[in-house]
């Protein structure tokens, strides 16, 4: 495993970050292992939270997590053409290490086709649910009003922005831990929707150069529909733009069987264009969705 308290340590360089679905994936794949390096020891100990990078694609573990968000592969065959031993080695290393359900998904790069063609070969079955990725590279977009008020949270609030999504997903205890070791850290930036001083709805946002992702959007029942979401989004795109990404990426849960859901809706009205639709094989079936 790699050394975590090395500067830079998960950078992708900036040759192989070519083409739209290349940056998007890289710094996608950045934002996740600097999220898994942040897990408080006992919590990963517990929870059964690994993960390992080889310098060109990621593969992540939450072993008491059904969900294919923490147990996953990332990053192959993006930046470089991946070979069949390496699909044999995420395999079983996420066969391994992984919790009941993970996934290898299947962005647009060198080796698409033969992803393809491998991953149902070795046993690993097409998910109905993709991920629909999306890109901003649009003027300032307007600061949404709604009933909330979205505010910047450091190290203060961690327990207000982990709760709350944690409580807004279902997770398992501990979760908020997690979480909530991303407020003032480095590269990121994470907010707090507040119904007055009560935590409604969380979001995230990581910046690496001209490049940003945006995710951890959560929104606790009671306040769903009623634009924190939005809210949420539009700032979080200003805040990228005036720290120098000139790129934005996020993803939503997609179905073709399936109208957009709301999470794709509320993206496509902060400006954001649909890239391209990144389809996943699974192990068994399983999804959770967080914009």
């Amino acid at each position: 495993m790699k050394d975590i308290n090395q500067e830079n340590e998960f950078e992708v360089g900036a040759a192989s970050v070519g083409s739209e679905s290349a940056w998007s994936e890289q710094v996608e794949m950045e934002a996740w292992l600097d999220l898994f390096a942040a897990a408080p020891e006992e919590f990963a100990t517990r929870a059964g939270l690994k993960f390992d990078f080889s310098g060109e694609y990621a593969l992540f573990a939450v072993r008491s997590s059904p969900y294919t968000l923490f147990n996953r592969a990332l990053g192959m065959g993006v930046s470089s053409t991946v070979n069949e031993s390496s699909v044999d080695h995420a395999i079983a290393w996420l066969d391994q290490f992984g919790g009941s359900v993970w996934s290898v998904p299947v962005p647009r790069g060198m080796s698409e086709h033969d992803l393809n063609r491998w991953l149902p070969a070795k046993g690993l079955a097409k998910s109905e649910a993709s991920i629909a990725r999306f890109h901003f590279e649009s003027a300032q977009p307007d600061v949404l009003e709604c009933p909330y008020e979205v505010r910047v949270v450091g190290a203060d609030k961690r327990a207000d922005f982990g709760e709350t999504l944690r409580n807004a997903f279902g997770m398992d205890e501990g979760f908020d831990t997690w979480f909530g070791s991303l407020p003032g850290r480095p590269r990121w930036t994470t907010y707090v929707a507040y119904d007055g001083e009560a935590p409604a709805a969380t979001g995230a946002l990581f910046v690496r150069g001209d490049l940003a992702w945006m995710g951890c959007g959560a929104t606790l029942p009671e306040y769903r529909g009623k634009g924190a979401q939005s809210a949420l989004l539009a700032r979080r795109v200003a805040d990228a733009m005036n720290l120098g990404a000139t790129r934005i990426t996020i993803e939503t849960g997609f179905d073709a069987k399936q109208s957009p859901n709301q999470s794709h809706r509320n993206v496509l009205r902060a400006g954001f264009d649909l890239s391209y639709i990144r389809h996943e094989y699974q192990s068994t079936s399983g999804a959770i969705d967080a914009q």
